[in-house]
């Protein structure tokens, strides 16, 4: 499902508009707590890993967008980075 949204993104993100793309973008925040990605990131392998990397590709896709258009969800998604993913992967 991942990978159908991260071809999504990089192909059509401006023509979604923002408020799709913020929809969509903070269902998937709501989805990725920090006890989910710990359980994600340290119980579940490498497969695990891979689905909180997925998410951080789509994540790299938007905030990679040049102009302001999608810089309303860059605190969002700075907070889940620096706030949930960096401590549980810096303690491995």
């Amino acid at each position: 499902m991942l990978s159908f949204f991260l071809t999504l993104f990089q192909a059509l993100r401006v023509q979604m508009g923002v408020a799709f793309t913020e929809q969509i973008i903070q269902t998937f925040l709501s989805m990725f707590t920090r006890e989910q990605l710990a359980v994600s990131i340290l119980q579940e392998g490498s497969s695990g890993s891979k689905v909180v990397q997925k998410f951080l590709k789509i994540l790299q896709v938007v905030v990679q967008e040049p102009g302001q258009t999608f810089k309303p969800l860059l605190p969002s998604i700075l907070s889940l980075c620096l706030d949930q993913v960096y401590p549980i992967v810096s303690e491995v």
